[in-house]
């Protein structure tokens, strides 16, 4: 059954600002692929905060794992924010991340009821780059970006190795 990865991040500048996230995407059949899948986008309005742009990263990838793939999802982000309120560690208090919330709860919920497994990783912004040099560019460039729009010194940063489930 094949299983996906996810590296999702999200940014603003300033906070709150323009915003945008980033989201690179692996399954079985991509791994071997390089570049992988992945994009920065652009959140629609004047301004919006660093944690709606986490949770617009968070809601992508749970709405594409829930349509596409048949296997388990693990997603990573170095959002420790995103994580513990995914997992119900913390009350998402916020008004403007509760629809959020909702959308991303409600496509986990597709998936587990599915008999899918979702695992929600946190880790340091370093084990998280290429969703981070996504977001970066989205909202410098004020548009949706991906790969080949990454400058050769971000890309030159960016190994396959580096895109792999932590343990």
């Amino acid at each position: 059954m094949r299983s996906m990865l996810f590296f999702i991040d999200g940014g603003a500048r300033p906070n709150p600002g323009r915003a945008a996230y980033g989201l690179v995407m692996l399954d079985d059949a991509t791994t071997r692929v390089w570049p992988p899948p992945c994009w920065g986008d652009v959140l629609p309005g004047a301004s919006s905060s660093n944690n709606e742009a986490e949770w617009h990263g968070m809601v992508h990838a749970m709405e594409t794992a829930a349509v596409l793939t048949a296997g388990p999802v693990h997603i990573v982000t170095d959002s420790q924010l995103v994580a513990r309120q995914m997992s119900g560690a913390y009350a998402v208090r916020m008004p403007s991340l509760q629809p959020l919330h909702a959308r991303a709860t409600a496509a986990r919920a597709v998936i587990t009821g599915q008999g899918r497994t979702v695992t929600i990783t946190h880790v340091p912004r370093a084990q998280n780059r290429l969703a981070d040099a996504l977001a970066t560019h989205a909202i410098l460039a004020g548009r949706r970006v991906t790969w080949h729009d990454l400058p050769e010194h971000v890309v030159a940063r960016i190994k396959p190795e580096t895109l792999r489930a932590p343990h």
